[in-house]
């Protein structure tokens, strides 16, 4: 026993996060020798103290949904936090926080691991720093192209010169789309879009959208079935994203959806919430893709075998307008092996 406990005790020594143990009041008793390079601190500094050492860097709501998880709700938090080494630099890490239990249930102290991202988040800021500036080039040329090829197709033009304008202008408008899409998610991902809510009908919303996709839905013979509970509430949202929310939504249930297919919408008021769920008989996804369906440029095998056209872009800037809104969305599916 006595050499378990040794090569244990050696293990989280070596543990390449930092690793901290408190009692229940937050005081550090154990610190493994990693803080110091994650916190500047050596385990002599730190233990005695508390986390607001190198911490205290986050909102006031922050800390205390952090403490209501951990000490009321006994729960394990984990979330990406903000701190400050000792020489004042700040740094970015990845916190796992969970209370140590006794026998009979009661809170004893705490054990908290965090990891640094620091590097991770400047090379995911460098990329969508990129990205913007790509898009940003890009987005000129492609409007002035689609003025021109408006001014064509105004032209004396013979069939075969029609067709090849109407796809030159089609291809242009989904790279339009595309970097429409780029230039949003960058400026969610840093921080620097504003959401602007006001009072939305939701069943007028999703009124307009379904006849913005009139065409597509005959063309596939689509049935759309509406369950929307009536004189549902006015929402608080910003009208741009819900209606892109709703169009992204809508565009992969279409797509995904096989000719005579059905797409079911329904919305409900569920406490001080709405439940809005889209559903439809499409091709399915793996079930062990379906973790990553909000992830960035994620695309399942069903879509790629079925050679059906996507960027992986539309969902994730689903989830990313959802998040920013404190709203939350889920994925169900009964297919998938």
């Amino acid at each position: 026993m006595a050499t378990k406990n040794k090569i244990f005790k050696l293990a989280v020594q070596s543990a390449f996060n930092h690793i901290i143990i408190t009692d229940a009041e937050g005081v550090i008793i154990f610190a493994n020798s990693a803080v110091t390079r994650i916190t500047g601190y050596s385990p002599e500094e730190i233990i005695g103290n508390t986390p607001r050492l190198w911490g205290q860097q986050m909102p006031s709501p922050f800390y205390k949904k952090l403490w209501s998880t951990i000490k009321k709700d006994k729960k394990t938090f984990s979330g990406e936090i903000t701190n400050k080494r000792k020489n004042g630099e700040t740094y970015y890490a990845k916190a796992i926080i969970s209370p140590i239990i006794s026998p009979r249930k009661k809170i004893i102290g705490f054990i908290g691991t965090e990891e640094d991202v620091t590097k991770q988040k400047e090379v995911d800021k460098m990329k969508s720093e990129f990205i913007s500036i790509t898009a940003h080039q890009l987005k000129t040329p492609m409007t002035s192209l689609r003025w021109n090829l408006e001014l064509l197709a105004e032209s004396k033009l013979d069939k075969k010169q029609k067709e090849i304008i109407e796809g030159l202008s089609t291809t242009n408008e989904k790279l339009i789309d595309l970097v429409n899409t780029l230039l949003n998610i960058s400026r969610i991902e840093s921080g620097r879009i504003t959401l602007t809510p006001e009072k939305i009908n939701l069943t007028t919303m999703i009124d307009s959208v379904k006849d913005d996709y009139t065409i597509k839905i005959k063309e596939k013979s689509l049935t759309i079935k509406t369950d929307l509970e009536k004189n549902l509430p006015l929402i608080i949202h910003d009208t741009q994203f819900l209606r892109q929310i709703l169009l992204n939504i809508m565009s992969n249930a279409i797509k995904y959806t096989p000719e005579k297919g059905t797409i079911s919408i329904s919305a409900k008021k569920e406490k001080e919430q709405i439940h809005l769920k889209i559903t439809d008989t499409g091709i399915g996804i793996p079930k062990q893709q379906q973790k990553n369906i909000f992830q960035k440029f994620f695309r399942a095998s069903t879509a790629t075998d079925n050679a059906i056209e996507g960027n992986g872009l539309g969902l994730y800037f689903v989830s990313l307008i959802v998040k920013e809104s404190k709203g939350k969305i889920w994925f169900e599916s009964t297919k998938g092996k």
